[in-house]
Protein backbone atom coordinates (compact mmCIF):
# COMPACT_ATOMS: atom_id res chain seq x y z
CA UNK A 1 0.00 0.00 0.00
CA UNK A 2 1.03 4.17 -0.49
CA UNK A 3 1.15 6.44 1.76
CA UNK A 4 -1.17 8.56 -0.80
CA UNK A 5 -5.06 8.21 -0.70
CA UNK A 6 -7.00 7.26 -3.48
CA UNK A 7 -9.31 10.44 -5.19
CA UNK A 8 -11.89 8.84 -3.74
CA UNK A 9 -10.58 8.77 0.21
CA UNK A 10 -9.45 12.20 -0.91
CA UNK A 11 -12.91 13.42 -1.87
CA UNK A 12 -14.47 11.74 1.33
CA UNK A 13 -12.36 13.23 3.48
CA UNK A 14 -12.53 17.22 1.41
CA UNK A 15 -16.42 16.23 2.32
CA UNK A 16 -15.98 15.62 5.82
CA UNK A 17 -13.50 18.72 6.51
CA UNK A 18 -16.64 21.14 4.78
CA UNK A 19 -19.48 19.33 6.87
CA UNK A 20 -16.61 19.75 9.52
CA UNK A 21 -16.55 23.96 9.06
CA UNK A 22 -20.65 24.45 7.79
CA UNK A 23 -21.03 23.19 11.61
CA UNK A 24 -18.86 25.11 12.92
CA UNK A 25 -20.27 27.25 16.05
CA UNK A 26 -18.61 30.11 15.07
CA UNK A 27 -18.86 30.09 11.81
CA UNK A 28 -23.00 29.48 12.76
CA UNK A 29 -23.18 32.12 15.44
CA UNK A 30 -21.64 34.67 12.44
CA UNK A 31 -24.35 33.68 10.08
CA UNK A 32 -27.24 33.52 12.41
CA UNK A 33 -25.95 36.97 13.60
CA UNK A 34 -25.63 38.48 10.32
CA UNK A 35 -29.43 37.24 8.98
CA UNK A 36 -30.34 38.87 12.32
CA UNK A 37 -28.74 42.03 11.44
CA UNK A 38 -30.40 41.89 8.04
CA UNK A 39 -33.87 40.88 8.63
CA UNK A 40 -34.19 43.42 11.17
CA UNK A 41 -36.89 45.77 10.27
CA UNK A 42 -39.10 46.16 12.82
CA UNK A 43 -39.68 46.15 16.45
CA UNK A 44 -36.72 47.03 19.16
CA UNK A 45 -34.84 49.75 18.10
CA UNK A 46 -31.56 47.71 20.33
CA UNK A 47 -30.32 44.35 19.13
CA UNK A 48 -28.56 41.43 21.06
CA UNK A 49 -26.34 39.74 18.85
CA UNK A 50 -22.62 37.93 19.71
CA UNK A 51 -19.68 40.37 19.52
CA UNK A 52 -17.74 39.95 16.25
CA UNK A 53 -14.56 39.86 17.85
CA UNK A 54 -15.50 37.54 20.83
CA UNK A 55 -18.57 35.74 19.81
CA UNK A 56 -19.06 34.43 23.84
CA UNK A 57 -20.04 38.08 24.66
CA UNK A 58 -23.25 39.74 23.68
CA UNK A 59 -23.18 43.21 22.79
CA UNK A 60 -26.48 45.48 22.02
CA UNK A 61 -26.47 47.63 19.39
CA UNK A 62 -29.06 50.60 17.66
CA UNK A 63 -30.59 49.98 14.39
CA UNK A 64 -29.50 51.95 11.96
CA UNK A 65 -26.50 53.30 13.90
CA UNK A 66 -22.82 53.76 12.42
CA UNK A 67 -22.22 51.19 14.95
CA UNK A 68 -24.25 48.87 13.46
CA UNK A 69 -22.84 49.43 10.10
CA UNK A 70 -19.47 48.51 11.22
CA UNK A 71 -20.06 45.47 13.07
CA UNK A 72 -21.95 44.20 9.92
CA UNK A 73 -19.08 44.60 8.03
CA UNK A 74 -16.95 42.48 10.68
CA UNK A 75 -19.63 39.92 10.54
CA UNK A 76 -19.10 40.08 6.86
CA UNK A 77 -15.71 40.02 6.76
CA UNK A 78 -15.46 36.85 9.26
CA UNK A 79 -17.96 35.01 7.21
CA UNK A 80 -16.14 35.62 4.44
CA UNK A 81 -12.97 33.80 5.93
CA UNK A 82 -15.04 30.64 6.25
CA UNK A 83 -16.70 30.87 2.85
CA UNK A 84 -13.37 30.90 1.00
CA UNK A 85 -12.20 28.06 3.25
CA UNK A 86 -15.46 26.23 2.00
CA UNK A 87 -14.91 27.49 -1.76
CA UNK A 88 -11.44 26.10 -1.83
CA UNK A 89 -12.40 22.69 -0.29
CA UNK A 90 -14.96 22.39 -3.27
CA UNK A 91 -12.62 23.18 -5.41
CA UNK A 92 -10.53 20.51 -4.65
CA UNK A 93 -12.88 18.13 -4.39
CA UNK A 94 -14.19 18.88 -7.82
CA UNK A 95 -10.61 18.95 -9.47
CA UNK A 96 -10.78 15.08 -7.97
CA UNK A 97 -14.24 14.54 -9.25
CA UNK A 98 -12.95 15.27 -12.41
CA UNK A 99 -9.57 13.02 -12.44
CA UNK A 100 -11.75 10.53 -11.13
CA UNK A 101 -14.26 10.50 -14.25
CA UNK A 102 -11.28 11.68 -16.77
CA UNK A 103 -9.75 8.61 -15.54
CA UNK A 104 -12.63 6.10 -16.33
CA UNK A 105 -14.11 7.68 -20.07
Amino acid sequence: MTDENSPLEEILKIEKDIIRLKRNTNYMKIRKGLQKLESMSLGNRLISIPSPQNLQKEIRIRRRSKEMKSIKKMYIERLSEFDQKIGTLYEEKEALEEEIFDRKY
